[in-house]
């Protein structure tokens, strides 16, 4: 139709400075996830882009998001954090009313902020209707049947999700969690070897790959070999000693686990220190 083909044709922006910063802030949570530190670099990227464009409607609306998240993760500021939200999504509906961007924002603006699943729900539904090739509405459909107890829903758009968008570590992460809920443990641990491929060097994501096999048959010897496998900066490392000790208590070898902890304390805090 027409009005789709004036959709189609719009540009988010035409600096290209504040799409740079608005695409940055997107990969930050993407590959860091969603702890504090992650959370206000990327509130930070999208407050300088907004800047630069100020009718940045799209780079509003992952601003309302980004700020919405705030409270639906209890962070300390929550009122503070909400009452951006609204301001970044009201301005970015001002803007750009009609854009399937700013809607399925303003859902997840609903999702995060006031755990409406419904409303939100009602949004991600209509608009995938209308864009059945947009990962981001099937990720976001996802998340909120998972929370309703929608589990083969979820799973479904889950799976559609990552069908579309196949190199997103966000998406893939969110798979992951429904298949090992649901003891899909064999396409959980592929679905967990993809993500490590795709960072290999993050020891974190290699490690869970050993969890899970351990989780689905009660098999150590992945993860004896994942050990016997690390470099020696990587074996000595704190995040290295901490999946060890991690493993030896999963495991069950609970005297291992406090022989290890009287040698190497406090590792949680020298992880954290470092984020």
């Amino acid at each position: 139709s027409p009005e789709e083909k004036a959709l189609l044709a719009r540009k988010p922006t035409d600096n290209l400075d504040a799409y740079d910063l608005f695409l940055r802030a997107r990969d930050l949570v993407n590959r860091e996830g969603n702890s504090v530190g992650t959370r206000t670099k990327q509130i930070s990227l999208l407050e300088r882009a907004v800047a630069l464009d100020p009718k940045f409607a799209q780079g509003w609306g992952e601003l309302a998001v980004a700020n919405a998240y705030w409270n639906f993760s209890g962070f300390e500021g929550t009122e503070t954090a909400l009452a951006r939200a609204k301001a970044a999504i009201e301005r970015a509906r001002e803007l750009a009313p009609d854009d399937p961007t700013v809607a399925s924002s303003l859902g997840t603006y609903y999702y995060y902020g006031f755990r409406d699943y419904d409303r939100a729900n009602a949004i991600y539904e209509q608009l995938a209707r209308q864009q059945p090739n947009s990962p981001s509405l099937f990720n976001s459909l996802a998340l909120i049947q998972r929370r309703q107890g929608k589990w083969p829903q979820s799973l479904a758009n889950s799976r559609r999700a990552v069908e579309l968008d196949p190199a997103n570590l966000s998406y893939l992460r969110n798979l992951v969690s429904t298949l090992q809920a649901g003891r899909r443990w064999n396409e959980a641990i592929d679905t967990q070897r993809r993500i490590s491929a795709l960072q290999p060097e993050n020891l974190s994501d290699r490690y869970l790959v050993v969890e899970m096999a351990f989780s689905a048959f009660g098999s150590k010897r992945e993860g004896e070999e994942f050990f016997a496998g690390l470099t020696p900066a990587e074996r000595d490392s704190p995040e290295g000693l901490l999946l060890r000790q991690g493993w030896l208590q999963f495991t069950g070898d609970l005297a291992g686990f406090v022989r290890s902890d009287r040698i190497h304390p406090y590792l949680d805090e020298r992880i954290g220190s470092r984020s």
